[in-house]
């Protein structure tokens, strides 16, 4: 997921942007987890772009997302009927996803070894709204509209701060912050 939101804030569009709001359906695997966490910190610390990641309840509603999926989905669907052959890579997808009006397809990082292992984020399921605050913590709130009671931090093991930075200088060529947290 870290190289895929590397391609994503490397888009044009989003060059002058000062604060990213995520919006996410709190899936475990991906987006919703300690790693994730530490990365949105780092990233936070050396793009000094402010970071807010915004869940939905889980199994509750759609959001944009879902709907770009179906339209990219039905669309795929559709030239593989149509042309009756099997989509063969993914420069062939990325290109299927460009012609759907508002869309820009990309291909997805193929680099996906290694495996971090980070301290738990304990109770991480019942919050929904998560910010970068100081000092290498995450602020997590019990709802989306709390900007003032934090319910709980997770301070992550500076070992496992140094993993991430490691891995986010490598595959984004930052050269910062490393000494500060060492």
């Amino acid at each position: 997921m870290i190289q895929t939101y590397k391609q994503v804030c490397d888009l044009e569009e989003l060059q002058n942007v000062k604060k990213l709001i995520i919006w996410s359906d709190g899936c475990r695997r991906h987006f919703k987890n300690s790693a994730m966490m530490i990365f949105w910190c780092i990233f936070h610390q050396m793009t000094e772009m402010e970071v807010v990641l915004e869940f939905f309840e889980s199994y509750h509603g759609n959001n944009a997302c879902d709907a770009a999926a179906a339209h990219i989905k039905k669309k795929l669907n559709v030239y593989q009927r149509d042309t009756r052959s099997i989509l063969k890579n993914a420069t062939e997808v990325a290109e299927i996803c460009s012609t759907v009006k508002n869309h820009k397809g990309f291909e997805g990082p193929v680099d996906v070894s290694g495996k971090m292992e980070v301290t738990t984020f304990t109770g991480i399921t019942h919050f929904y709204k998560f910010i970068p605050c100081a000092g290498n913590k995450i602020c997590a709130y019990s709802s989306s509209d709390d900007n003032e009671r934090i319910a709980k931090t997770y301070s992550p093991k500076p070992n496992e701060i140094l993993v991430i930075i490691r891995l986010v200088q490598e595959k984004w060529n930052f050269n910062t912050i490393e000494e500060e947290s060492e």
